[in-house]
């Protein structure tokens, strides 16, 4: 698959990365022991490398997929102990190792845990219930670890609609019991979940399930042995979630041949392992002649793929060549007509092959189902889509001849639609009124689409946050369908500050709160003429301002005021070679400032004075006798 350019109406073009077409030989490492699992893209290349043995057990993250796998190539095992999980307290694990469980080389969907389920509701390690919609815990198991340890585990439920796993596991004597619950949602874009037993720690190991096809790992599969089979544990190669495969064996074909075999992804094990073996004449690998695979990518392309070594456990290497399938570029480029609709224009290399009817074909990259509209006319230059959600969505298209009922489909091209515009603007609500004070910047947004949230480089997430002044503080946007924009803001800073007092301090008498403050350092040809203290209630707007004052001291009365938290401010005004200025603020804060009121009061003469000491968090006063 390709990427086209997407061309707006307003003719501002968004350039795709082209990526180049042809045969490629590929060399992966697992490293020595098959130590690592390699995630692998067939247009990408390496995804993620990760080791193989940091985690014991894994969690399904699909809204309706219930399985449990364990990690049978680090050597973990599980056995079913109990059909009835109310007898965790009282296990007996006599005769459990006669019921060993190992996952489907199959399906991802057939963990270990998840294998005795009969059919739904019985999930194996669990039961669906109608009314809830949970799964609850039914089964008792023992899982050994790969370093001896045994562990009982149940799992006790996942909650209804698929958003969590919660599990218990204990010593076998039910010491050290500890319950674990893990999030699905919050590893919605991966196929599974992880966890070690010996950390106790959550892992995030996969990439995002769009983003490989196939995956590079040890895993077990019985083999034959006798009359019977052996479980054996293998290196190989199994397919991502959805991922068609075929296998040609036997015959040499060309890239473009993937039409005569059917690829299905009812085996993720198709590739697997046996198209190797250990030679026991040369004491190394061979590879099976002949013997080759077709992957439909999650690109949309379809890939041949042959190998051409392994260099078995000593280093982990193996190699192959992939080379894509050929297929017909229908399509030349995709236009938007109207983006607040979702109306795309695809412009068609045509004419067309002859054919009955043509389909244009549309869906979300990562989407399973596709959109179409018919046409007849093989000439025909363009055709519209109506594509949502239509906002930042990378878009698969293609175009499907059908000849009297035998369909081929042309290159899946992709392409990726606009943002819905969006718009920032930043400013200083509240100034710095002070020397060391911090203002208080926002950020507003209009546009975009669905709800939004919002980072601060100084790391707040709400519209408004707190810079110190000269500080440039940067904010990001983004929107619902991971749109972004970015905006910035410098804090705005006080000027005159040289000659501002400094370390303003209050003690406080009763209803008189004494304001006392350092002296303003004069500059050359500046002269003090006088201070003046201000003040007001936190909040409020109004400042009351004293006389001017040569003294570095003040008194304030509140007799008679309102009661409250005060905020203090000091200023010199001065002159400075001939002109008049008043400096920057020094302020301070006086929690709980008395005032003296004449009440009327059971006990006392009318008219009597007493003191009334605000409590403000709790709307009380105290009052006492003046």
């Amino acid at each position: 698959m390709k990427n086209l350019k997407t061309q707006l109406s307003c003719f501002i073009v968004a350039c795709g990365v082209s990526i180049a077409h042809g045969q490629q030989n590929t060399q992966l490492s697992m490293g020595p022991g098959y130590a690592n699992d390699i995630f692998y893209s067939m247009n990408k290349g390496v995804v993620k490398t990760e080791p193989n043995s940091n985690w014991d057990i894994a969690f399904a993250t699909g809204p309706f997929s219930a399985s449990i796998l364990i990690n049978e190539g680090k050597g973990v095992q599980v056995f079913k102990a109990s059909d009835d999980i109310n007898q965790w307290s009282t296990l007996d694990t006599s005769g459990m190792s006669q019921n060993q469980l190992h996952n489907s080389p199959l399906s991802w969907s057939q963990g270990a845990l998840s294998n005795l389920g009969t059919s739904h509701p019985d999930y194996g390690w669990g039961t669906y219930d109608f009314l809830t919609h949970d799964i609850s815990g039914s089964r008792i198991f023992v899982i050994a670890l790969a370093n001896g340890t045994m562990k009982k585990l149940k799992i006790d439920l996942m909650s209804g609609f698929g958003q969590q796993f919660i599990f218990t596991y204990a010593n076998l004597d039910g010491t050290n019991e500890i319950t674990q619950s893990i999030s699905k949602a919050a590893y919605s874009d991966k196929n599974f979940v992880y966890f070690d037993f010996t950390s106790q720690q959550i892992l995030d190991r996969e990439p995002a399930s769009n983003q490989w096809d196939l995956v590079v790992r040890r895993y077990g599969i019985e083999i034959p042995y006798g009359p019977s089979t052996l479980f054996y544990i293998v290196t190989g190669i199994q397919s991502n979630l959805g991922i068609k495969t075929s296998e040609v064996r036997g015959q040499i074909v060309s890239p473009a041949d993937s039409v005569n075999f059917n690829l299905t992804d009812s085996d993720i094990s198709r590739i697997g392992s046996d198209w190797k073996y250990f030679n026991r004449n040369t004491f190394s690998y061979s590879l099976i002649d002949s013997l080759s695979f077709f992957v439909n990518s999650n690109d949309g392309g379809i890939y041949h793929l042959y190998f051409t070594g392994f260099g078995g456990g000593s280093n982990g290497n193996l190699s192959f060549t992939q080379t894509p399938s050929t297929c017909d570029g229908l399509i030349d480029s995709v236009q938007t007509i109207n983006l607040a609709q979702g109306v795309y224009r695809a412009h068609l290399n045509g004419p067309l092959p002859s054919a009955t009817n043509y389909t244009i074909e549309w869906k979300p990259d990562t989407a399973s189902t596709w959109r179409s509209r018919t046409f007849n006319n093989a000439a025909q230059p363009f055709m519209n889509m109506n594509i949502t959600p239509w906002y930042n969505n990378t878009i698969a298209v293609r175009v499907g001849v059908n000849d009297g009922g035998t369909v081929t489909y042309s290159c899946e091209e992709t392409f990726t639609t606009p943002c819905r515009p969006m718009t920032l603007q930043t400013a200083e609500q509240n100034a710095a009124r002070c020397q060391g004070d911090s203002a208080l910047v926002r950020v507003g947004y209009a546009g975009g689409r669905g709800a939004k949230s919002i980072l601060w480089s100084n790391g707040a997430t709400t519209k408004r946050t707190y810079a110190q002044q000269g500080q440039t503080l940067t904010v990001t946007v983004t929107d619902a369908t991971g749109c972004s924009l970015t905006d910035s803001i410098t804090a705005g800073t006080l000027g005159l500050t040289a000659a501002a007092p400094s370390n303003v301090t209050t003690t406080r008498s009763g209803t008189v709160v004494t304001v006392n403050w350092n002296a303003s350092t004069m500059g050359s040809g500046q002269t003090l003429i006088g201070y003046r203290v201000q003040y007001r209630l936190r909040n409020t707007a109004s400042w009351t301002v004293s006389t001017l004052t040569s003294n570095t001291t003040m008194d304030v009365d509140f007799a008679g005021g309102t009661p409250g938290n005060y905020e203090f401010s000091v200023v010199a005004r001065y002159n400075d070679n001939g002109t008049n200025r008043t400096s920057a603020r020094a302020c301070f804060t006086v929690r709980g400032v008395p005032t003296t009121k004449r009440v009327a009061s059971s006990g006392m003469d009318n008219g009597s004075a007493i003191a009334i000491y605000p409590n403000p968090a709790h709307n009380q006063v105290y009052v006492a006798a003046a």
